[in-house]
């Protein structure tokens, strides 16, 4: 299952970005970002194994930026990752994808010659499985899927290196979620029911994120 949902995310966002390349656009950009957990945020969705904390690493995400003449922004970001450890007390396997788009307004040069800002919003579609074969606490192995949508306000600062190599910092202003969680624990004292638990979760702004990208920019020339 995780193969497939992987060739779909991937296909997605390919399709999504070939339809933006139809409009009439004044700069492309390709970015990678670092992401980080700010201000003791919690994961999305949540993971067994995180610890919130002031500021902690999430990982790397790529995103493909279409900005038209108007200054209007559509990114598209793709992150798949995969984790897992094996110790004498901790053994697990953790697999975690999301896309996002963002549709927002780019605003040039307001700041100074080198700096842009944008505000944007922007919906995320996520994924989890985790397989915990040992965990203290737990005698027993432990499955968790979930699957998700969040909505969220961004915001974008951009700095300039180059004609076409610039910094972009984006944070995470306010969002919404929703997911479905399901959880499986092979304890064999438990009923088959009692072994499965699940639901559904509505959070409001659990995480803040803050993401630090490097773009590079091809594409017609910007216009004064």
């Amino acid at each position: 299952m995780i193969k497939h949902l992987s060739k779909c995310i991937i296909l997605s966002v390919l399709l999504l970005a070939i339809t933006g390349n139809s409009a009439k656009a004044q700069k492309n950009s390709l970015k990678v970002y670092g992401n980080f957990l700010i201000l003791n945020s919690e994961k999305e969705p949540w993971h067994f194994n995180h610890t919130p904390s002031p500021f902690s690493y999430r990982g790397i995400s790529v995103a493909y930026q279409l900005i038209n003449k108007e200054g209007r922004i559509h990114e598209w970001e793709i992150r798949i990752s995969f984790d897992k450890e094996n110790t004498d007390s901790l053994k697990f396997n953790q697999f975690n994808a999301h896309v996002r788009y963002e549709i927002g307004r780019r605003f040039k040069r307001k700041l100074s010659k080198k700096i842009d800002f944008g505000i944007s919003g922007g919906g995320k579609i996520f994924y989890l499985h985790e397989t915990v074969n040992r965990q203290p606490g737990f005698e027993f192995q432990r499955i968790n899927n979930a699957v998700g949508i969040n909505i969220a306000a961004l915001a974008h600062l951009e700095y300039a290196l180059s004609k076409n190599i610039y910094i972009d910092l984006s944070l995470t202003l306010g969002g919404a979620s929703i997911d479905s969680s399901y959880q499986y624990y092979d304890n064999p004292a438990l009923t088959e029911r009692q072994k499965k638990q699940g639901g559904f979760d509505l959070d409001l702004f659990r995480e803040r994120l803050l993401r630090i990208g490097v773009g590079y920019r091809f594409g017609p020339e910007d216009s004064e």
